[in-house]
């Protein structure tokens, strides 16, 4: 946890989506569990079905006018980490 109660993810977590643990920068706004490492947004969530369940819709998307940040898979191929608390 940092400071401010926010969960920093696990270097197991980090490798997994290929970024360096370290410097990650914790963003503000909606539930403040999202952080910025490198090019990546990783953001916690306690509901790992719902979270699954949007990553596929959002990859099915194909935006015409507006921009979609794409989920990024994982080194085994999955678009979460079973890293709990």
């Amino acid at each position: 946890m940092t400071p401010e109660g926010i969960r920093v993810p696990s270097r197991a977590v980090t490798d997994m989506f290929g970024v360096d643990a370290s410097g990650g920068e914790l963003l503000d706004g909606g539930a403040e569990t999202s952080i910025r490492i490198g090019g990546i947004v990783l953001k916690h969530v306690d509901d790992v079905d719902s979270a699954a369940w949007t990553q596929c819709a959002i990859a099915a998307l194909t935006p015409a006018s507006f921009r979609l940040p794409r989920p990024l898979a994982a080194d085994d191929g999955g678009v979460e980490s079973t890293d709990r608390p």
